[in-house]
């Protein structure tokens, strides 16, 4: 899917694929966005763990971020959320990068259910 892919439609096909949806929220201005980045996403266990996730990154200034945002209730960034196949969004954290460790067990309970 394109980067402007709206969020319901990723929602759809992460339903589609009996998938959750794991959605990060950034921006190019923030730095510890680019550290989430740089040192949470690539570790080994948060990338063993995105296995079967439907995992997806909007920029909060793009039409599809910035609406993808609001349906999710982000009010800064950077901030990690579910969405559950209703559309009901499940945070993880918002203003500070999770730790690899809150980001695993975060994902490995979104697989849960």
């Amino acid at each position: 899917m394109s980067p402007g892919t709206t969020l319901m439609a990723r929602l759809a096909a992460a339903n589609s694929a009996h998938q959750p949806l794991i959605v990060e929220f950034g921006a190019s201005w923030c730095k510890p966005c680019h550290d989430f980045a740089e040192y949470v996403l690539v570790d080994a266990r948060v990338q063993a763990a995105l296995r079967d996730i439907a995992f997806v990154q909007y920029d909060i200034e793009t039409s599809s971020g910035a609406d993808a945002a609001k349906r999710c209730n982000v009010t800064s960034v950077p901030a990690v959320s579910g969405v559950a196949p209703d559309g009901t969004p499940r945070p993880l954290k918002m203003g500070s990068e999770p730790t690899v460790e809150e980001l695993v067990t975060f994902l490995q309970q979104a697989k849960m259910r």
